[in-house]
């Protein structure tokens, strides 16, 4: 099962185009001269693939340059229905290959495509009762296509297709939290929104894990092999603008700068404090000092009031943490009173406040390191430590409200990664996240949409990515039986990683700024291509070199084919021919200089000898060297 065929009446820069993502079948949807109506054709087509023994059902490159239509075609594919009646004037339909010649249609302006379909049911013989948008099953005939029935009342919606949309950025027409399934009006489809960099840190740490154990480890080539000593590094991430004479007069202190207790009311306390009780007390400290400095600057006299409330407080023979959060009621009480804070929403802030404190508490000692937590990864999972990040995922990224009920009061990093590896983490923690969701009792095919996903990488992360997703989703556990990818992509190296007939080559209209299908003529195969061969096809450069030396070559170029026989002039090109660094332009262009002298020397009617000719080049270069 597989998506074989988009076609776009209008959808922002697409008009009337068709887009093949099939290497088993060529479709079109062209007008028929004969009597003017759009005629879908659909024929077999035998082609070598790369991916039959696999898990991998297909894959389809989409390359451009910026503004061709790329993540057009993906926001298409990926948008959710809720989406997609918002948007009432797209006509576009999608026509996936089921099995033998049962296929299926979903979408919008059904009657753009139902000329094509014969006994479509029909009611009171006037009125069609398909719905917009549409789905439905349908049979090829040597007659054309028949209507089977509705996706939606087939008892096979359980081997629905699911789509899982990778995106760094999100479009205006989508909805703005990812992370959360939505079936379609079909019940045959459904979307998924995924954006990597908000995934989450369990998903990171869950992916991390997993692929740390040595069973696995071994079937990685390049990316799992991670070192044993990756960890979650977490940060007390508060701050707030108070000279200190505005702060808050604590009877109790934990300060950086201080290896002890300081009791304000008496002598140091020379006990020593272990890294977990200073972190967690200083941690604390400031949760209360950065509420307080919310409401700073309120009348002066319940300023007067609040500090009375807190000196009134005793510490004596009570923990520093009982104290600090008899302070933290007092003052949280003011900022619900003067920030007009919902009670509710105060009592969520408070809550997850004193929460993390629980779970900071519940981590191991051995993780505190002084100003941060290192939660170390290994080949198992903490239980501790899943439910801490769960519960920071869980108000870092919930889709239930935009409230942050962490105030950003800590701040998470994976390390020791670089940013390309850390995108790369990004990406597969993701996958791993979605694609093992347990939303459904049959998993049977997934369609993967990926926009760029090599952005900002290492060209080398860029050229195995393909090899790695691969391995990936043909080893991964909970996963589906079939998948299929399209990817847009800047990259030349992932071209390479695919036949020519996997790849869909878009640009831009100049006139009319549509999008249109491009002739990539570059070879007549693009798999296990030289890469600089790829590099020259315009989709991804306009030249291999630098433009600065593309300038000065083509200076040089035009010197020697010029009229002028400056003798400064080709001095200077001697010495550009000279330090180039690719051998068949090096060795082209000192033919031209080499030739260029010898008209030169005709021209003198060798009035000097090649010693003195060698001497005078000598004497330029000098001359060069000097200015």
């Amino acid at each position: 099962m597989e998506l074989i065929y988009l076609w776009v009446g209008k959808f922002r820069n697409i008009h009337e185009l068709g887009f093949n993502f099939s290497s088993k079948y060529d479709v079109s949807f062209d007008i028929n001269t004969e009597n003017g109506t759009r005629e879908l054709k659909i024929s077999p087509k035998k082609v070598f693939s790369l991916f039959e023994e696999e898990k991998i059902n297909n894959v389809t490159a989409i390359i451009g340059r910026n503004g061709s239509g790329k993540t057009n075609i993906l926001d298409l594919l990926g948008m959710r229905m809720n989406d997609r009646k918002m948007l009432s004037e797209v006509k576009y339909f999608l026509l996936y290959h089921i099995s033998e010649d049962t296929f299926a249609i979903e979408g919008s302006e059904f009657s753009l495509i139902k000329d094509n379909i014969l006994n479509i049911p029909i009611e009171n013989n006037q009125f069609s009762i398909v719905s917009d948008p549409y789905s439905m099953y349908l049979e090829k005939s040597d007659s054309g296509f028949e209507f089977k029935s509705f996706l939606q009342l087939s008892e096979d919606r359980i081997k629905r297709i699911h789509y899982y949309n990778f995106r760094n950025t999100f479009k205006e027409d989508f909805e703005r939290w990812g992370n959360k399934i939505s079936n379609e009006h079909t019940v045959f489809f459904s979307r998924l929104n995924l954006n990597p960099n908000s995934i989450g840190y369990y998903a990171k740490y869950n992916l991390i894990t997993y692929f740390n154990r040595s069973t696995f480890k071994e079937k990685s080539k390049h990316l799992f092999n991670l070192n044993d000593n990756v960890f979650i590094s977490v940060y007390n991430n508060i701050s707030y603008s108070m000279d200190l004479d505005e702060k808050l007069a604590l009877k109790i202190s934990f300060k950086d700068n201080f290896r002890d207790l300081i009791q304000r009311s008496g002598k140091p306390n020379k006990k020593s404090i272990d890294n977990k009780t200073k972190f967690i007390m200083n941690f604390i400290e400031d949760y209360i000092q950065y509420s307080f400095s919310s409401i700073k600057d309120i009348a002066a006299e319940e300023i007067i009031k609040l500090k009375n409330e807190i000196n009134e407080i005793t510490n004596e023979n009570t923990t520093p943490k009982d104290y600090f959060y008899a302070v933290y009621e007092v003052v949280s009480g003011y900022l619900n009173k003067h920030i007009n804070l919902d009670l509710s929403d105060m009592k969520k802030y408070s809550d997850t406040f004193y929460k993390l404190v629980y779970y900071f508490e519940q981590l191991s000692m051995s993780y505190f390191k002084g100003k941060n937590v290192q939660i170390p990864i290994g080949t198992n999972e903490n239980s501790v430590v899943k439910e801490f990040l769960q519960f920071i995922d869980q108000n870092h990224f919930s889709s239930d409200s935009e409230m942050n009920y962490l105030n950003n009061s800590v701040s998470l990093t994976v390390e020791p990664m670089s940013s390309g590896e850390e995108a790369f983490i990004n990406l597969f923690a993701s996958l791993f996240f979605g694609l093992r969701l347990n939303r459904y009792s049959k998993k049977y095919n997934a369609i993967i949409l990926l926009d760029e996903p090599d952005n900002f990488m290492h060209p080398e992360w860029s050229r195995i990515m393909l090899s790695e997703i691969f391995n990936f989703l043909n080893q991964i556990e909970l996963g589906y039986k079939k998948y299929q990818i399209i990817i847009t992509t800047h990259s030349p190296f992932i071209i390479s990683d695919l036949l020519k007939s996997n790849v869909i080559a878009l640009e831009k209209d100049i006139n009319k700024g549509y999008c249109k299908i491009a002739n990539f003529v570059t070879a007549d195969q693009t798999f296990a291509n030289n890469i600089h061969t790829l590099l020259s096809e315009e989709f991804f450069m306009s030249s291999t070199i630098g433009e600065f030396a593309k300038e000065r070559i083509n200076h040089v170029i035009t010197v020697l084919k010029s009229q002028n026989n400056d003798s400064l002039e080709l001095a200077k090109c001697k010495l550009v021919i000279d330090n180039i660094g690719e051998p068949l332009l090096k060795e082209k262009l000192s033919e031209m200089y080499i030739d260029k002298l010898g008209i030169i020397n005709s021209i003198k009617e060798t009035t000097m000898s090649k010693e003195e000719i060698r001497r005078e080049i000598r004497r330029l270069q000098d001359r060069l060297e000097q200015e």
